[in-house]
């Protein structure tokens, strides 16, 4: 029922202060292990204190409460019912409490996280060079990276939802903050037991009739308007499959059921995957990006 007046307040308080305020966590926290080990001695020594502050603290919240909370002879210990829904609702006071320092010791540190964003083909291939650099220089800030394609990472930077991404291809400049991180190229990857896995180098001639596997976020390999050049040589870029998994993408490479564009380093060569340089090379721009909205 609300309080109307000051005189009510003064009511309420004066009856709220005789039932007592003193409960504390570290009381309950002592009761729930006195409960557990059904033993005040055990109960002390987990605790790293004496018995006696173990028992006053039960003490304590049986007068608080006006009620007897455990029922104490020589040998036994047992709990009264109104003992066990105190132990109940303590366990999860407990728990509760321990979230809410989880919690705000994570806001405490995000100062000290860095949440980038990368594609996944993109992450494959920098990924670990960039960590290690970033780690050397700035080993106390935590990296929480977020991977996805590079439209919807751009989309999370704009909404402040994370710092920074590394993307394939340069920014709008109005919209964006950016700088050149690093430079890499594409290669045609194709099984080891593929017929063009010896050579050295391919042109658009020696791949436009190979079945194609492609990666859902390649909008920068359409960049390079690899259909016209396809075009160019008389047949139509054929995709067989396009996955979002670039381990799956992976794996059907290397089991020869197509071939594709991956970036430098982006797989692990002498695992069944060759990488074979395009003689019309296919140049990729790794840029750090941040949104101007947030500077």
């Amino acid at each position: 029922t609300p309080i109307k007046s000051s005189a009510a307040s003064d009511v309420y308080k004066r009856q709220f202060q005789k039932r007592g305020t003193t409960m504390t966590l570290l009381q309950l926290s002592y009761y729930v292990e006195v409960c557990r080990l059904q033993n005040f001695t055990r109960a002390a020594q987990n605790m790293n204190v004496t018995q006696p502050t173990v028992t006053n603290a039960v003490r304590d919240l049986e007068n608080e409460f006006g009620v007897r909370l455990l029922e104490r002879t020589n040998k036994t210990l047992a709990l009264t019912s109104a003992g066990q829904e105190l132990f109940e609702m303590a366990v999860q006071l407990l728990n509760f409490s321990d979230q809410i320092h989880m919690v705000m010791s994570d806001r405490a540190k995000e100062s000290d996280r860095l949440l980038l964003g990368s594609p996944i083909m993109t992450s494959a291939a920098c990924f670990p060079e960039f960590f290690r650099i970033l780690h050397r220089d700035y080993p106390e800030v935590e990296i929480q990276p977020t991977h996805d394609i590079t439209v919807n990472l751009l989309e999370l930077l704009n909404a402040g939802k994370i710092n920074m991404a590394l993307i394939p291809y340069e920014p709008d400049s109005h919209k964006y903050e950016f700088l050149l991180w690093k430079k890499t190229r594409f290669l045609f990857c194709v099984s080891e037991h593929h017929p063009l896995a010896a050579k050295s180098s391919v042109s658009f001639k020696d791949i436009c009739r190979e079945p194609l596997l492609s990666y859902f976020g390649d909008i920068y390999l359409r960049n390079f308007n690899l259909m016209e050049k396809y075009r160019e040589n008389g047949v139509e870029m054929k995709i067989v499959y396009r996955c979002g998994q670039i381990n799956i993408l992976h794996d059907l490479i290397r089991e020869g059921e197509g071939c594709g564009f991956l970036i430098e380093n982006s797989f692990l060569s002498g695992h069944g995957i060759v990488g074979i340089p395009l003689k019309e090379e296919l140049p990729v721009n790794l840029y750090l990006v941040l949104s101007l909205i947030h500077i």
